[in-house]
């Protein structure tokens, strides 16, 4: 499998894709070599640069270090002399009380040292003589100097000692530096005290670099010398004065003290660092085992990598040169395989557009001629298909236009049915339907789960849900009544073998909303007009009982000779004659038929009314009713009596459906400009109501109550008042959480002022 499935390069033309590819190919391994080239040359370069400065810095180290002890053993010879060891002591010894006899010993103490010692060595600029008690005893000095009358450092040493660098300050801030030699008793026994010598490391520098001339050779490379103390002072020695010292009299330099907070390798100059204000150097740093001084050794890398710089730019010229060559040598290429490549092209892209007379002209007998033939061949083939082709397509043109009038017809057909239909072909999938079948679309669409659950061929129960599940199966036809979006549609089925034979179906769904809703009606007005010439005839046979009940129940009530064991019992009586009174009158009152009137009100008013009275059976719990107002026109014509009684009913069932700590009841209201209704709707988030109740629950004496709660008349009257206005009283949604009552009223309409049926 190819780990690239298309060109990167797919949007440049190939006759520049091709010369740069080759240049790039060549330019790439010219970088790669030369790069490997360059990295391996910079190693060893940097390989042979260590080495060399490894060794340079040990030969100078060993230079400075036998110098410095040759400083040290002259020190040690000065404190060695008889003279001035007894001098030491006899002024210390001295009773000054003598004044003139330890003035002649000083004074012949420092002539000594002046004129036998001092000139001696060349660095030395200064010597001073301390007590045992570090007191200064005697001071020579070459050159005026102030800055180290009361040295006390390193006199506590019994051995040779070397100090760290400091600024002579009356003397041009030269570098100096102490070596401190302890002073023996002529007889060897103890330490009288110290000899002391001011070095000029100037004159060492002078004096190493003139002696050793050959081991400082000449370098054109920027080089530093430098010196580090045991205090961590650093003296940085340029490399031109090291190969001048004839020319330098005073060394104008600047002690440094060292950054202990960069990292470790910028504090001691080693290997590849930073400084001389960022310029990067090479470092090798070389201990002096006498003095505890460090020598470095340092030099720049731009200057020492001169080499790989001229090697990289020489490269970077030949690649320039390399590609210029090969974009020449690309000529043949491009003039000989490109260009008739791009006539090939051409002639594809007329072919394309059309024109098959076109041919292309090549005499070369390589592969490029023998495609420029072929593609001749081709566009000759395709010129006689192509007429065939029109031959054919005018026949086909010809059939197709009576196909599309037989579909043209068979759509208008199917279209203009009020019915709805729908095609399913072998995989159940519907290839063709009209706006009636909608409907049954959407329900089949909802209930998908639902389908193809059983075995259809053992099914002939019609109900709604077994035929749901056996409506999309191709062996079985039957018919069955569906109820969708609240309305009803007699759903046929027919099986259908097609031209490919292969099975299809046929659904057919009919509405029959309007014939059961009118049957309905028919079956409740016969109920109710049988159940009110029952409820007459029952009101009628049981007042005149229990009055007679209910009249001497209050005798024996009022009677004093009734003992007063039996009061319960007559309060008993009483409280259930007058509950069976109670559900006579609503018989009678349901068997009535009263005279709607005919008047105009506000509807909002009359929806706060309501809720105002219903307010004790809520007030006490934490129910909360929204009463929310969509509509301007407000004014209806009806019964307002009738209406307040259905809102009432409504209202109050949806609050004892509700939970007393967090129940909603939301009322809204809304205006259909089409149909000019008004449309009442009363929502709850109580528990709902169950798909086997739902269709029982306007039906009269049906209620979920216990039998001394509710009657069961509530809905059904409401639903009676509400169709004698002309209106629509409906469970709309049943679900928990979201049950929705809805009360459809028209708002202009003059009802009618007879007795309800």
């Amino acid at each position: 499998m190819s780990l690239i499935n298309k060109d990167p390069l797919s949007g440049i033309k190939i006759k520049y894709k091709l010369p740069l590819s080759f240049v790039a190919i060549s330019l790439l391994a010219f970088v790669v070599g030369g790069f490997i080239i360059v990295s391996t040359v910079r190693t060893n370069l940097l390989d042979q640069i260590k080495m060399r400065l490894k060794s340079e810095t040990g030969t100078y180290a060993t230079i400075f270090d036998q110098h410095l002890l040759m400083l040290g053993r002259r020190s040690q010879d000065f404190a060695s002399d008889g003279f001035i060891r007894r001098q030491t002591y006899f002024l210390q010894q001295n009773d000054l009380s003598n004044a003139p006899n330890h003035q002649n010993i000083h004074q012949d103490l420092i002539r000594h040292l002046k004129n036998n010692k001092l000139p001696i060595v060349d660095e030395f600029t200064n010597l001073y003589i301390y007590s045992i008690e570090d007191s200064l005893l005697a001071t020579v000095k070459n050159s005026p100097s102030r800055s180290n009358d009361n040295l006390t450092i390193g006199l506590d040493s019994d051995t040779l000692w070397y100090s760290p660098l400091f600024h002579d300050e009356d003397n041009n801030d030269n570098p100096i530096f102490y070596i401190s030699t302890p002073l023996i008793s002529i007889d060897n026994n103890s330490v009288i005290g110290h000899l002391v010598a001011t070095i000029d490391f100037s004159k060492v520098i002078v004096n190493v670099s003139g002696k050793y001339n050959n081991a400082f050779s000449y370098s054109d490379i920027e080089k530093y010398l430098t010196f580090i103390d045991q205090s961590g002072t650093k003296l940085d020695i340029p490399w031109w004065v090291l190969n001048s010292p004839e020319n330098l009299s005073v060394l104008d330099v600047d002690l440094q003290h060292l950054n202990t907070n960069k990292p470790n390798d910028q504090v001691n100059h080693e290997g590849i660092h930073e400084c001389r204000s960022g310029l990067e150097m090479f470092g090798y740093r070389f201990p002096l085992k006498f003095t505890g001084w460090d020598i470095i050794v340092e030099l720049s890398t731009a200057n020492a990598m001169t080499a790989i710089t001229n090697l990289e730019n020489k490269l970077l010229y030949t690649g320039a040169i390399v590609g210029l060559l090969i974009l020449l040598t690309m000529y043949f290429p491009v003039q000989f395989l490109i260009r008739p490549l791009g006539e090939l092209r051409e002639m594809a892209t007329t072919i394309k557009d059309g024109d098959l007379s076109t041919r292309i002209q090549n005499e070369s007998s390589d592969e490029i001629g023998d495609l420029a033939q072929t593609f001749n061949q081709m566009a000759a083939a395709l010129e006689e298909r192509t007429k065939s082709l029109k031959k054919t397509s005018l026949q086909l043109s010809e059939r197709e236009r009576e196909a599309l009038i037989q579909r043209d017809r068979l759509k208008s057909v199917v279209k203009s049915m009020t019915d709805g239909l729908i095609l399913l072909n072998s995989n159940g999938e519907i290839v063709l339907s009209n706006s009636g079948g909608a409907p049954l679309i959407q329900h089949l669409k909802i209930n998908q789960d639902k389908i193809g659950k059983l075995d259809c061929s053992r099914i002939n129960d019609d109900s709604p849900t077994k035929c749901l599940h056996c409506l999309m199966d191709l062996a079985s036809s039957r018919s069955c009544t569906l109820k969708m979006n609240n309305r009803y549609y007699e759903v046929v089925t027919t099986s259908l073998p097609s031209m490919s034979k292969e099975k299809g179906k046929i659904l057919v769904s009919r509405d029959i909303t309007e014939r059961i809703q009118f049957h309905e009606k028919e079956n409740r007005q016969d109920r109710l007009s049988v159940l009110g010439n029952m409820a007459a005839v029952v009101a009628h046979e049981m007042n005149s009982p229990l009055a007679a009940i209910s009249m001497y129940n209050q005798m024996m009530a009022d009677d004093q000779i009734v003992p007063d064991e039996f009061h319960e019992h007559i309060e008993v009586i009483q409280r259930n004659t007058n509950a069976c009174q109670d559900i006579i009158n609503n018989l009678l009152d349901y068997a009535r038929t009263p005279t709607l009137k005919s008047e105009k009100f506000d509807i909002h008013n009359l929806i706060r009314e309501c809720i105002s009275m219903l307010k004790p059976a809520y007030n006490n719990s934490q129910i909360n009713i929204q009463f929310d107002e969509k509509t301007d026109n407000e004014i209806i014509i009806a019964d307002e009596g009738q209406i307040k009684q259905i809102i009432i009913n409504i209202i109050l069932n949806a609050i004892q459906a509700v939970d007393s700590f967090k129940g909603k009841v939301i009322i809204s209201t809304n205006f259909d400009k089409m149909k000019n209704q008004i449309i009442i709707s009363i929502q709850d988030n109580g528990p709902g109501i169950g798909n086997d109740i739902s269709v029982k629950i306007f039906d009269p004496f049906f209620t979920t109550r216990g039998p001394d709660k509710g009657t069961g008349l509530g809905l059904s009257t409401a639903r009676r008042i509400t169709e004698a206005h002309g209106g629509i009283l409906d469970l709309v949604n049943w679900d928990p959480g979201n049950t929705i009552f809805t009360i459809t009223l028209p708002i202009n309409r003059e009802i009618n002022t007879k007795p309800m049926a």
